[in-house]
């Protein structure tokens, strides 16, 4: 027994305390009823905290190298060793630089770079770069065609459309000052010739503009 404890059997007498490194400093010593505890840190198990431990314990289909560091047995892959690796008949399905593997007795390939796509990672048939567009292939006529975005046009979508920008901006700033200038001239026909003549149009028009504080909200 520790700590002067005289029960030959349990004891149940002893003063307990947690002493140092107790849990190989990967975690806290707690005592809960007269028992000693560690609460190991994550990535660390076993009663002392002296085990690595990772999660799922690497599905089974690997060994636990350091804390949620699992070492994959063959065929198998992945951060818990759950992605079971595809033969090479199998693989054969999948194209390029991706991962094959099986999930759900079904074949998945995993695609490593950016610009292969869809379930089997199949290349874009797309040869051109389309800048300002997307690429699309025309089975039909076996070409490559760049739909551009809006005020982009040329085969590779590089080149701006400024003819269509200033156009609309034209348009735009040539309502503003038709609008602008429909607004002064009402108001200084009404303000000089027809406000003598007690114009109905005119009277309202002045009062909106010149008295504010009349309107009522």
């Amino acid at each position: 027994c520790y700590n002067g404890a005289n029960d030959i059997l349990t004891c149940e007498n002893k003063n307990i305390t947690c002493y140092s490194d107790i849990c190989n400093s990967h975690g806290v010593c707690v005592i809960f009823k007269n028992k000693i505890y560690c609460k190991c840190d994550p990535g660390y198990g076993g009663k002392y905290c002296e085990k690595y431990a990772c999660k799922f314990d690497c599905s089974g289909n690997g060994k636990c190298q350091g804390p949620n560091i699992c070492t994959c047995h063959a065929f198998y892959s992945g951060k818990i060793c759950n992605e079971y690796l595809c033969d090479r008949q199998t693989k054969s399905n999948c194209q390029y630089d991706d991962i094959c593997y099986h999930s759900n007795n079904s074949t998945i390939c995993r695609c490593k770079s950016k610009k292969l796509r869809t379930n089997i990672c199949k290349k874009n048939k797309c040869k051109i770069l389309c800048k300002f567009g997307v690429c699309v292939y025309d089975s039909k006529k076996k070409r490559d065609n760049c739909t551009c975005d809006p005020f982009f046009f040329d085969k590779s979508c590089n080149k701006i459309n400024y003819a269509s920008n200033k156009m609309k901006n034209m348009k735009k700033m040539l309502f503003s000052i038709m609008v602008m200038i429909l607004i002064t001239d009402i108001f200084l026909i009404c303000s000089t010739y027809l406000k003598k003549k007690n114009n109905f149009l005119c009277t309202l028009w002045i009062e909106y503009k010149l008295e504010p504080s009349r309107r009522k909200y």
